[in-house]
């Protein structure tokens, strides 16, 4: 299953009021339309910078939570789990198989709408709650 559709039955069995659901829904669909607008050649650019350590460090930083009680969120953390082992592996893993492509700073678009997207689903990770 791709990660797009697992993440919509993840967040499908979420306890989310309907409120709550929509506004993470628009930052969802924001974060895929701005990420669509970049060119093809910097998103290549960026899958070493994702899959090479920094989405592992990004996820086991949201592993720190304290809470996984609710099943979405045990979904989730599943979801983590599973990519750093995917990930992290040096030789066979996702980073080895784009570790060639050069980066640049053309990605960091990418990586703001990330951190964006992050930030508007919990903005207490900014101390903005």
């Amino acid at each position: 299953m791709n990660h797009d559709e697992f993440m919509r039955r993840v967040f499908a069995m979420s306890s989310l009021d309907k409120a709550e659901r929509e506004r993470v829904e628009r930052l969802g669909v924001a974060y895929l339309s701005e990420v669509r607008r970049i060119d093809p050649l910097t998103r290549v650019r960026s899958l070493p910078t994702y899959e090479d350590g920094g989405l592992e460090k990004v996820f086991r930083a949201v592993l720190r939570a304290p809470d996984w009680d609710e099943p979405s969120l045990r979904a989730f953390n599943h979801f983590l789990v599973g990519h750093i082992r995917l990930d992290s592996d040096p030789e066979a893993g996702h980073g080895s198989l784009c570790r060639h492509l050069a980066s640049d700073d053309s990605v960091l678009p990418l990586w703001s709408a990330f951190r964006d997207l992050l930030v508007g689903a919990a903005p207490r990770l900014a101390g903005r709650a």
